[in-house]
């Protein structure tokens, strides 16, 4: 019988459940284990480096491996916080998502969500796109959906993603591997 991937079956499906992300599963495949290509446009910005966020300490251990990859989650109110990342891969993973559906098990309760430098939960379109450009979006779930990736890569993968929910920041997802 083969194992589920980490971070397991359940971490998985609600991942998958967060507001939007079923409609751009790219967006969360560091976690989820979905196909890397989407339907959302990639926007090229030379500024994607303003825009980095920080691992969030603290949260709850939902898998780990010899392979030093780990998950890790928490919850700040209703807005979910996901990690994945691996040092053999040196690759990192943070999602933010609010309005987050309840978490198969309880997590770790954070003071605070992480912010993507100057922009989080809450943050306008219009103030990421003063920052990063005006981006091509997708609109999809009830929200509009936008990829940056850099536009001279110094990495092998960059990108952010953002959702937008009447204009604000819904959720947003930051990946880098190298």
């Amino acid at each position: 019988m083969a194992t589920a991937p980490p971070p397991g079956d359940a971490f998985i499906a609600w991942a998958k459940a967060m507001p939007g992300a079923h409609c751009a599963p790219a967006a969360l495949r560091p976690w989820t284990h979905a196909g890397a290509a989407s339907s959302v446009p990639i926007t090229l910005t030379g500024k994607l480096d303003d825009v980095t966020v920080p691992t969030t300490p603290g949260l709850t251990t939902v898998s780990s491996g010899k392979d030093q990859l780990y998950y890790g989650a928490g919850m700040a109110g209703t807005t979910a916080v996901l990690n994945a990342g691996s040092e053999a891969d040196e690759s990192s993973f943070t999602a933010v998502f609010a309005a987050a559906p309840k978490p198969p098990r309880a997590l770790v309760a954070l003071d605070a969500t992480p912010r993507a430098g100057h922009v989080g939960i809450g943050t306008t379109r219009a103030t990421i796109e003063r920052l990063l450009g005006k981006a091509h979006a997708t609109h999809a779930c009830g929200e509009d959906i936008v990829r940056y990736e850099p536009r001279n890569p110094v990495m092998s993968e960059a990108e952010i993603w953002f959702f937008y929910r009447a204009g604000v920041v819904a959720g947003f997802v930051r990946y880098d591997a190298v």
